[in-house]
């Protein structure tokens, strides 16, 4: 999907573009159920006030303050959603079951207080699942790339 934003700044190879909710979110499943879908007003004044910064790969040399296309495919904003969310939940589970078997079965009790044996392994898990998401977010490529400058810089 394609859409435009304002370049804020540079840094590096990527730009931090100010992206306008309205169009970003036209063609999104979600729209109108989320907070960044919630803009408002007509011009480029009023549509870049309810913004979203996003870290775009800059290839094509885009300064600040020049509006520019830039796409995404919304298969992969699917994909890292699912990680950032999903994997979390899975090892919630895993650890609540794993828990309560050492506990109910194994007879397995860290203190004297009910189910701290289940919640203590579930927070480990989760600490796990926290980190295996920011090693898959670490070897992810960037999924926003700028392909077109709409207007230049004066």
């Amino acid at each position: 999907m394609k859409t435009t934003g304002m370049v804020k700044e540079i840094k590096g190879r990527f730009a931090v573009v100010i992206a306008d909710p309205q169009t970003s979110c036209s063609s999104c499943v979600l729209n109108g159920t989320c907070a960044s879908s919630s803009s408002g007003g007509e011009g480029t004044d009023k549509i870049f006030q309810r913004t979203n910064s996003i870290a775009v790969l800059n290839e094509i040399g885009a300064l600040p303050n020049e509006v520019v296309l830039f796409e995404y495919d919304e298969q992969e904003i699917n994909k890292g959603i699912l990680v950032v969310y999903g994997i979390p939940l899975l090892f919630i589970i895993f650890g609540v079951i794993l828990g309560a078997f050492l506990e109910n079965k194994l007879n397995l009790k860290i203190g004297n207080l009910e189910n701290f044996t289940t919640v203590i392994v579930t927070i480990i898990f989760l600490l796990v699942s926290v980190a295996l998401v920011r090693a898959i977010d670490k070897t992810k490529k960037p999924i926003f790339k700028i392909t077109e400058i709409l207007v230049r810089r004066k």
